[in-house]
């Protein structure tokens, strides 16, 4: 009786930590980092008039930082990242010229809820109009 109770049990914990492994509630869900962006990871577009990005969860206040770099590693000065007013999780840059063509680094940082500092980036590319 007392085996058939262990193998019970643990056939139960396998099925919980599968379950949690596989499901939206993964490793990932828990920690601060990018959830989706515009544009997004790898993207390549003819034009960009703003850059948004979406956090996994609310950062703590005042510890996002957001940095876009051109192809030549120089910051692109005239992008400033906003919270947005609707969504504590979304950081919008409207952008007040277009993106020449080329390679694009968007730089962050942040710090969630868990106070762990996390540090992260992505690319996209804005290809040359076929106008």
């Amino acid at each position: 009786m007392k085996i058939m109770k262990y193998v019970s049990s643990v056939a139960l914990l396998v099925l919980i930590t599968s379950a949690f492994s596989s499901s939206k509630y993964s490793q990932d869900f828990y920690h601060f980092g990018i959830a989706k962006s515009a544009p997004a990871k790898d993207a390549n577009v003819e034009s960009v008039s703003q850059i948004s990005i979406w956090f996994t969860q609310v950062p703590q206040d005042n510890s996002v930082s957001i940095r876009l770099v051109d192809a030549y590693g120089s910051l692109v000065t005239d992008v400033n990242f906003e919270t947005d007013q609707t969504s504590a999780t979304l950081f919008t840059a409207v952008l007040e010229r277009a993106l020449a063509s080329g390679r694009y680094k968007v730089a962050w940082r942040g710090i969630g809820q868990d106070g762990h500092p996390v540090i992260g980036d992505y690319i996209f590319t804005v290809s040359e109009s076929s106008f």
